[in-house]
C-alpha cells in the first residue's frame, strides 16, 4: 500500500533548500568554468570551443562531488551507475547543449554580436570591454542557463534517484 503523502511546510522547505544548494554549487561551478574559459581564450589565445571543452571538463568533476554530497545528499561511495549517469547527463548538457548554443549564437548569426556591440556602445563600455569578450561570455551565460536546467531535472530524476526518493519519503506519514 502506498504511503499517504502529507503536504506540510517541511517538504517544500527541503525542495527550496535543494534548489538553493544547486544554485550555489552552480555559481561556484560557473565561476570555475568561466575563469578557465577566459584565461584560456584571453591569455593563451585558445579558440572558444576547445577552451570551453577544457573549462567544462574541470567544472564537471567539481560538480559531481558537490552535487552528490551537498545538493542531493548522497553520502555513500560513488556507485559506478551513478558516476556513469552523471557523466552522460552532464556531457550532453556541456558538450551538446552548450556547444550548440555557443556555436549558433556566435558563428551562425550576428544577432548576439549586434546586441552586445550596441549595448557596450550605449553604456560606453566599449573602451573597457571588447565586443568579442562580451559576445563569448554572453553566449556562454545563455548556454549555461540551458545546460543547468537540463542537469538539475535529470540529476533529480535519473542520477541521484535514491537520495531524491529518500527526501520525498520523509514527507510521508508511513505505511
Amino acid at each position: 500500500m502506498r504511503a499517504k503523502q502529507t503536504y506540510g511546510i517541511l517538504p517544500t522547505m527541503r525542495i527550496k533548500r535543494r534548489l538553493l544548494d544547486f544554485g550555489i554549487v552552480g555559481i561556484i561551478n560557473t565561476v570555475i568554468d568561466f575563469a578557465i574559459l577566459n584565461i584560456a581564450t584571453v591569455f593563451f589565445g585558445v579558440p572558444r570551443i576547445p577552451a570551453n571543452i577544457v573549462s567544462t571538463t574541470v567544472a564537471m568533476v567539481f560538480s559531481f562531488f558537490a552535487n552528490k554530497r551537498v545538493v542531493f545528499e548522497s553520502h555513500g561511495a560513488a556507485k559506478t551507475k551513478e558516476i556513469l549517469l552523471f557523466f552522460v547527463v552532464t556531457v550532453f548538457g556541456l558538450y551538446v547543449i552548450q556547444i550548440a548554443i555557443i556555436y549558433l549564437l556566435t558563428e551562425q548569426t550576428t544577432t548576439l554580436f549586434s546586441i552586445v556591440d550596441a549595448t557596450l556602445r550605449l553604456l560606453r563600455l566599449d573602451a573597457y570591454i571588447t565586443t568579442e569578450f562580451a559576445v563569448t561570455n554572453s553566449a556562454k551565460i545563455i548556454a549555461t542557463i540551458a545546460s543547468m536546467t537540463w542537469n538539475y531535472v535529470l540529476y533529480q530524476r535519473v542520477v541521484f534517484v535514491q537520495s531524491h526518493a529518500a527526501v520525498a519519503s520523509e514527507g510521508s506519514d508511513g505505511p
